[in-house]
């Protein structure tokens, strides 16, 4: 097993992080452990105890010259302000800005306009050139979609194609994972999800209260699965169980700062299987599901920012509820269901400061990657993938390995 720290430290790290997600499931109702890889169990019941045993192990770190110990500094800081967010100490934007390392503000208009203008473009080019914005939309989702009865049989489909062209692109996956199942499901305020239930296998269930339209749900299929959280997951397990990937990082939390990246490598899974390049060829890919999947996922990125400014109007400038989703269904990108629970994820507690993670996670990967030529792209899964960061220790690896200070949070908020 490979430790950052002394066994001791490693092993009160790991309970601080799972007694923390245990905790705030439990008594709040939130999201709490994300992935577990050791199965561990916490041995720590209130916040009290995990703020005294965090207490113990920072002065531990202040005292080691190990270059990896910044790291789990930032993690422990983002865990007090956990502590302080459920008793109430600290705003939510303050949480954000040192569990998430994100400075919040409302993206702007033009970064609205620019995606709007260009997905009139691209409704154009794929022959959509009568009537209103709202109607090429319904004759585009009408075109394109994946009935309830379908969803599950369409997803099985796309499972060995999404693979391979993630072994080929993205990583070596290990010779045994595997989906073991997928699943429709209802009433839940996601769209998709990845249950990660160990030895490199995953669950993945679909909300069938959505309507899916092919390409959108081939995007969240990547995001689920290749090269998305169930690559994540089996990928970091391998690594750990063969003394690759350290102890203390082996447990996930949902409001952490690496989950920023891990929901970053999920919305930008498209981008990394290469699908929004229309000159290179993809196997099981054609031309016109390319130009349709750029198309949805712009669509995404714009009910994002949408979204995302939502967030922040109404957890940082206190607007109503019904202000937040009637921005959100008037801007003609969201529907009335889609928005309530959009509301119900991020006014939630907890849920709301993994919320930001979705909008921010993408921009900072995929501005990132850009940076890396494609036979330089295996350092670039070196740092997102095979070692823990946080988003500033992220930042800071791209910043050194390519000589750039480029600041992908400023960037996508311009």
């Amino acid at each position: 097993m490979l430790y950052w720290t002394d066994k001791d430290t490693s092993e009160k790290i790991l309970d601080i992080t799972i007694s923390l997600g245990n905790y705030t499931n439990e008594h709040n109702g939130g999201l709490g452990i994300i992935s577990n890889y050791t199965g561990k169990t916490p041995t720590m019941n209130s916040l009290g105890e995990i703020s005294k045993a965090i207490e113990e192990v920072e002065i531990k770190l202040n005292y080691s010259d190990n270059p990896r110990s910044e790291y789990l500094k930032r993690i422990l800081k983002g865990h007090k302000a956990l502590i302080k967010r459920i008793n109430n100490e600290i705003s939510y934007k303050d949480a954000v800005k040192e569990i998430l390392e994100i400075d919040l503000s409302i993206i702007p208009d033009n970064r609205i306009k620019n995606l709007h203008d260009k997905i009139l473009q691209q409704f154009d080019d794929l022959g959509y050139t009568e009537g209103s914005l709202a109607e090429k939309m319904q004759k585009w989702n009408e075109d394109n979609l994946v009935t309830s009865k379908t969803v599950i049989d369409f997803a099985k489909n796309y499972v060995s194609i999404l693979q391979s062209i993630t072994n080929d692109k993205v990583v070596k996956l290990p010779n045994e994972e595997r989906i073991e199942d997928i699943e429709p499901v209802r009433d839940v305020f996601w769209s998709g999800y990845s249950k990660y239930i160990g030895n490199y296998k995953s669950k993945i269930l679909f909300n069938l209260d959505n309507k899916w339209v092919r390409p959108t749900f081939v995007d969240t299929l990547s995001h689920e699965m290749y090269p998305g959280h169930h690559t994540w997951y089996s990928v970091q397990q391998f690594l750990l169980e063969n003394d690759l990937f350290p102890y203390e990082a082996s447990c996930i939390i949902a409001v952490m700062s690496v989950n920023v990246l891990f929901e970053g490598m999920a919305e930008a899974s498209s981008i990394l299987l290469g699908l929004d390049n229309l000159e290179e060829h993809t196997l099981g890919i054609d031309e016109d599901l390319k130009k349709n999947l750029i198309l949805a996922r712009d669509i995404i990125d714009i009910s994002r920012i949408y979204q995302i400014n939502a967030c922040y109007m109404y957890n940082v400038e206190s607007k109503s509820k019904e202000d937040v989703i009637g921005y959100m269904v008037n801007s003609g990108w969201i529907e009335i269901e889609s928005a309530h629970r959009v509301f119900d994820y991020f006014s939630h507690k907890i849920n709301g400061l993994y919320y930001p993670s979705y909008y921010y996670g993408k921009w900072i990967i995929k501005y990132a990657y850009d940076l890396f030529s494609k036979d330089k792209l295996s350092e670039f899964y070196e740092i997102l993938l095979k070692t823990p960061n946080t988003v500033g220790t992220f930042i800071e690896a791209i910043q050194n390995k390519t000589n750039n200070k480029f600041d992908p949070i400023i960037l996508a908020k311009q």
